[in-house]
């Protein structure tokens, strides 16, 4: 990559009809009420330095039930870039991993790669978040970033359920 931006945005909205308290029916009334949140954003633009990135991933992955996919983010070899290169990362600044399709209520599971894990913005090794299929992402990152190294590389992506699962897995970050 030679130029370009990383934008990830994520918002809520919640609506519904409003009930007066102590009210012994649901009735529907006039006037739903609505709430929109601010769009928390994380943007980075091109270059190696805090705040910037050069390599970018964004692929779909099918795990098979009960099964765990290992990436090494520090060789590059198990995911791609936007070309189809090797994705070798030094830095990450941002992961985004959701559900796309598939997969049931036992969810999947992100992180606690054991050997060589790459903790990313978790507190300790083994820490660990699962995702569910119709839930929100898994979303983790900083301008800083996190250090990928030899002996910090690896993510564990692991279906906990009995049903093939595709995660979108979006990644950015630098080669330096």
């Amino acid at each position: 990559m030679d130029g370009g931006q990383w934008a990830l945005s994520t918002s809520i909205r919640a609506s519904g009809i409003y009930n007066p308290q102590g009210a012994t029916t649901s009735t529907l009334r006039p006037g739903a009420l609505s709430a929109t949140g601010a769009a928390p954003t994380q943007k980075l633009a091109y270059g190696t330095a805090t705040g910037q990135v050069n390599l970018i991933v964004a692929q779909d992955r099918a795990i098979a039930a009960t099964t765990a996919v290992l990436f090494d983010l520090y060789t590059g070899t198990d995911l791609k870039d936007l070309a189809g290169l090797t994705a070798a990362f030094r830095h990450l600044r941002s992961i985004a991993v959701w559900i796309v399709s598939g997969g049931d209520t036992t969810g999947i599971r992100m992180g606690g790669a054991g050997l060589n894990e790459s903790t990313l913005w978790f507190e300790a090794v083994g820490d660990m978040m699962r995702i569910y299929p119709g839930g929100p992402p898994f979303l983790q990152g900083s301008p800083a970033g996190v250090v990928i190294d030899a002996t910090h590389k690896m993510l564990k992506v692991e279906n906990l359920g009995a049903v093939a699962a595709t995660v979108r897995v979006q990644i950015a970050g630098a080669t330096v």
